[in-house]
């Protein structure tokens, strides 16, 4: 095969994101069956910071959620999955000792399954790090939105909320990194995300110490429905096996790699699980899908955790999509213009995750379809396979082949329940039209100061309601509106030709103040008679409407504060009176 020009790849120093620099030379691999020989030798330390950076990411930030979606007893399956990610990085080590012509993790793929192994590897790192970079635009998003709550903007008739607006913005920001051929700079600025981890979980540390907020939460011990969105989110943390082939071979020592793995795993699952203690313990079952957005942002350490939250994703994201590009220009006819071509190819992928975070702006749900459907088969799954078959463990029966089957079972059955529970989130949520709400805002403003009555058919705030229309059924179901202000006119036409009679009642009782009494002298009624203008009618013989009968406070209608006086039955108590009076 033809051998690929130097400049159709990342050039790149080792200390940047490897995950990103790795992934630009797989894809072109796949086309090319290219292996590309590396002399560079990396010192022990140095290899345990490059595995932390590609072991540290956004993923910290949703650890608390996803305590605080699993209760207590989750985090036990944190130290599992970290435990099942550990051995089977240690296995892709033993599949590169057994050939040494394996190179990358696309190699073990095609050494274990043929092409077909290489491709499925390829595809499942790539579509990983698309929907990832969409995260990144969620997160920011997010967080921006949260600094500045106000922004959005009116266009056609559509309101552009905050988050929208941010991630569009963002994405602006982001498009001239993308177009650009050296990634050096944002290389060593992504490789930040060791200090950029310290620094969050610092912030959060202090915010709850010294900033009023305290670890009071108690939490809840355990959440069966919660469990597959906890370990999916847990899963996602551990997405770095297609690192550890290029650590693998750029060490100078490579017996010291599995000291490597075992220090740069034992650091980041005690950072994950402090945030995650810290965080539900501030939080409770409040925690949001990013701990930062619940931080007050008033507060300098809050500050300093969102700015950083807000600074490495933009670096990054550059990372994650130009192998991406590189492996769809791969692809493209030799005649076309490279540069052109890769403007294009560029823009659109940037255009096309926008899209996808506009679209699907759950952040939680869907790092957890990541993780569950990703991350799992990249990092636990697969690997334990390709080790089967090269190895040929599967044919000998024993402990080995017992524990490799039961961590392929537990794999299978994360990605299967996860990625239901992640798919079934995130369509519960188009269908909820929560897209359409944050796109064009609330509809209907009401406010629930004084009492908390959720909406429903027979307490709906809109006009147009048949019991609103009607007295005598706002009488029986007891829908008057209690907390606002009410002010009503109502016409009343009789079956003959008399006047017309307007009533105006004017209510207004003190929502805010449930312990005052209720003064009748508050309610008037103003009465106008319209009379004909020949014809004169005897006044109308009606019987005065009854006085209700209190009720028992158990049988009260839905919907009646028990603080509160029962203004329904005043009114009617109201109006007997005055007819008593004529």
């Amino acid at each position: 095969m033809a051998k690929l020009s130097d400049d159709s790849s990342l050039s790149v120093p080792l200390i940047l994101d490897e995950k990103q620099n790795v992934l630009a030379h797989k894809l072109e691999e796949l086309e090319s069956n290219f292996c590309h020989s590396s002399t560079t030798t990396v010192s022990f330390f140095k290899t345990c910071f490059n595995g932390l950076n590609a072991l540290s990411g956004v993923g910290i930030l949703s650890v608390p959620y996803a305590l605080s979606s699993g209760g207590w007893v989750s985090l036990i399956l944190l130290f599992v999955i970290a435990i099942a990610a550990f051995y089977s990085g240690l296995l892709m080590k033993r599949c590169m000792d057994m050939d040494s012509g394996i190179r990358t993790y696309p190699d073990i793929g095609h050494r274990a399954f043929g092409n077909k192994g290489r491709v499925l590897v390829s595809v499942t790192m790539y579509t990983e790090l698309y929907l990832v970079a969409t995260g990144f635009l969620i997160l920011e998003g997010d967080n921006l939105n949260n600094l500045f709550p106000n922004a959005g903007f009116e266009m056609a008739g559509i309101t552009i909320g905050g988050k929208q607006l941010f991630v569009i913005i963002v994405a602006l920001i982001i498009l001239p990194s993308v177009w650009l051929d050296n990634l050096s700079l944002l290389s060593y600025v992504s490789a930040s995300g060791v200090l950029a981890s310290v620094i969050i979980l610092c912030s959060i540390m202090w915010t709850g110490a010294f900033d009023g907020i305290g670890f009071q939460q108690k939490g809840i011990p355990l959440n069966w429905n919660g469990i597959p969105t906890a370990v999916s989110l847990y899963a996602f943390c551990y997405c770095a096996h297609p690192v550890f082939p290029t650590l693998y071979t750029s060490m100078g020592n490579k017996r010291q790699f599995t000291n490597v793995l075992l220090l740069c795993f034992t650091l980041c699952t005690v950072s994950y699980a402090s945030m995650a203690v810290f965080g539900y313990l501030m939080f409770g079952s409040h925690v949001q899908s990013q701990i930062t957005l619940n931080l007050p942002i008033d507060k300098l350490s809050s500050r300093v955790a969102i700015y950083t939250t807000l600074v490495n994703p933009i670096a990054k994201y550059a990372l994650m999509v130009t192998p991406i590009v590189n492996a769809t220009k791969s692809w493209s006819p030799r005649h076309y213009n490279k540069r052109i071509f890769s403007l294009l190819i560029s823009t659109s992928l940037v255009i096309s995750t926008v899209i996808v975070a506009l679209a699907i702006p759950f952040f939680a749900d869907l790092m957890s379809l990541v993780g569950a459907f990703l991350s799992v088969s990249a990092s636990i799954i697969m690997p334990c396979l390709c080790y089967l078959k090269i190895s040929g463990a599967y044919r000998r029966f024993g402990v080995e082949m017992a524990v490799l089957w039961g961590i392929i079972l537990m794999g299978v059955a994360v990605a299967l329940v996860g990625t239901y529970t992640s798919l079934t989130e995130i369509i519960g949520h188009l269908k909820a039209g929560e897209i359409w709400t944050l796109m064009e805002g609330p509809k209907t403003s009401i406010s629930t100061s004084s009492l908390p009555v959720a909406l429903g058919p027979n307490n709906s705030t809109d006009q147009s309601n048949y019991q609103l229309k009607d007295p005598r059924r706002r009488y029986e179901s007891q829908s008057f509106e209690r907390s606002q202000y009410i002010s009503s006119e109502e016409t009343q036409t009789t079956n003959v030709d008399h006047g017309r009679v307007y009533r105006r009642h004017n209510y207004n009782p003190p929502s805010e103040h449930p312990n005052i009494k209720f003064d009748e002298s508050e309610c008037d009624e103003e009465m106008e008679m319209e009379e004909p203008p020949s014809r004169v009618y005897p006044p109308l013989e009606r019987p005065p409407p009854s006085v209700p009968l209190y009720q028992d406070k158990h049988d009260s209608a839905v919907g009646v504060h028990p603080k509160l006086p029962d203004y329904d039955a005043l009114a009617a108590r109201f109006e007997a009176l005055k007819y008593r009076k004529h």
